[in-house]
């Protein structure tokens, strides 16, 4: 038929059939000769097996613009054979390209999917150069299976017909593959010379801006650095010496946006002296001698952490903390040493990490967005480095705004602060100074105040 519905009688196109319907029976191709005049009736060449409402399409082979389709609503009579009725329209698909979404990716490696009209080829490109082809599958999709190298891609797919017919094009996606990890470009020591045991120095380590995290591992323990708000790129922390000399490695570790995350080794070194104490002298005795049997070794097989039990979140402004019930270590000379907690905005998207100074069991994460729900789960850390087998159960936690309330009376009493709304916050963290600053600030506030009245 032509856009007017009238029939082309002098159509001698050769058309295939296909169906919704995978098991449904459909006529072989046909090409149309001058007595057909432009019409045709198949008998008996069209069986279904599934029920329900059934699409048949019809569309000439050398011009894919020449298409049709009749919707059809299949039953199963009494007698076991299937009834059908039908309404018929004409339809063109349009040219996606639905994944990937346009943005910035961390993974090389990439699935191009999306809708195309049955029986047409498709043709893949990638800024602008031909990367793939492949055939549409008969629900009208299309999917490719690629890696693509670092840095920026403009996706597009065109479709085309046997005989190389452009039919259409898809907008195009930009993406970005950023699979490499930040670089340490230098790493600086507030002080020079040798660092006294236990006391604590400043460290600046110099990077990328905006990085996700940036720490500095010292002797078992992680230090986590923040960007300084004056120069972009430079990130500083306090740092506490060991408390026996030596010489010590300073790692560095970055973790970028995308969870790129990368560990410089013996970036630096710091040399620990003790503290001089008075020299005693004692008296020079002879030694003894004492011979000690000769035992076999001891082979202590290393055993992990048991797993975290008892995980809790508390939702607080900008931040969830967490509780859980304290780890065992797996074996007699060894004793658990910190946690790592793993967290993310998805349960299998757990890429960022954090580590907790000591044994404590109180650890909260801080600079979340509020209303923003996010995942954690943890694991224990024996004094030999061994880490859980398995990682906690994974628990849910929102930061939420939080406003306390203050109450003032008329009476020359001191005014009366409720925080009986305000869950408690554990002593891990920086925010308890700020509490009692403000709780003595406002006194004075109030106190002046109040004489003026008076």
């Amino acid at each position: 038929y032509d856009v007017n519905g009238s029939v082309i009688e002098d159509y001698m196109g050769t058309i295939r059939f296909s169906s919704s319907d995978d098991n449904a029976d459909m006529p072989e191709d046909y090409t149309f000769e001058a007595e057909d005049q432009g019409t045709h009736t198949f008998s008996l060449s069209l069986r279904f097996t599934t029920t329900g409402n059934q699409t048949v399409t019809v569309t000439d082979i050398n011009n894919r613009d020449i298409e049709g389709e009749i919707t059809t609503s299949v039953s199963t009579s009494d007698s076991g054979a299937s009834s059908v009725s039908s309404s018929s329209s004409s339809s063109s698909s349009d040219v996606t390209i639905d994944k990937p979404q346009a943005g910035t990716y961390s993974s090389t490696d990439v699935t191009v999917s999306g809708k195309t009209p049955y029986g047409y080829y498709v043709d893949l490109y990638d800024n602008g150069v031909i990367s793939d082809t492949a055939f549409t599958d008969p629900d009208n999709t299309y999917e490719f299976k690629k890696t693509l190298s670092n840095g920026d891609h403009a996706l597009y797919v065109v479709t085309r017909d046997a005989e190389g017919n452009e039919y259409k094009k898809s907008s195009t996606v930009s993406i970005t593959i950023d699979t490499e990890s930040a670089g340490l470009d230098y790493i600086e020591l507030g002080q020079t010379g040798d660092i006294n045991a236990g006391s604590t120095f400043e460290t600046a380590v110099y990077s990328e801006p905006d990085l996700h995290q940036v720490g500095i591992l010292l002797d078992n323990k992680i230090y986590e650095l923040t960007e300084d708000i004056s120069t972009a790129g430079k990130y500083v922390g306090i740092l506490v010496a060991p408390n026996t000399a030596g010489t010590y490695k300073l790692d560095v570790i970055l973790v970028d946006s995308l969870a790129n995350e990368i560990q410089y080794s013996d970036a630096t070194t710091i040399n620990v002296v003790a503290k001089e104490t008075p020299v005693e002298e004692t008296p020079v005795e002879e030694p003894v001698v004492i011979e000690t049997p000769i035992e076999e070794p001891v082979v202590v097989e290393e055993v992990a952490p048991s797993e975290i039990t008892g995980v809790e979140a508390i939702n607080q402004d900008g931040r969830v903390t967490l509780t859980w019930e304290s780890a065992t270590s797996g074996s007699e000379d060894s004793f658990v040493q910190n946690y790592k907690i793993y967290y993310g905005p998805d349960p299998d998207l757990l890429f960022s990490t954090a580590t907790t100074y000591d044994s404590s069991t109180t650890w909260y994460i801080p600079n979340l967005s509020n209303d923003q729900t996010y995942y954690f789960a943890i694991t224990a850390v024996d004094s030999k480095g061994n880490e859980s087998l398995a990682r906690s159960v994974t628990i849910a936690g929102t930061p939420k705004a939080e406003t306390p309330t203050v109450e003032l009376h008329d009476s020359a009493s001191e005014p009366t602060v409720n925080l009986e709304e305000i869950e408690e916050t554990p002593e891990s963290g920086p925010e308890i100074a700020w509490i009692l600053l403000f709780t003595l600030a406002f006194s004075q506030v109030y106190f002046s105040v109040k004489k003026r009245i008076c």
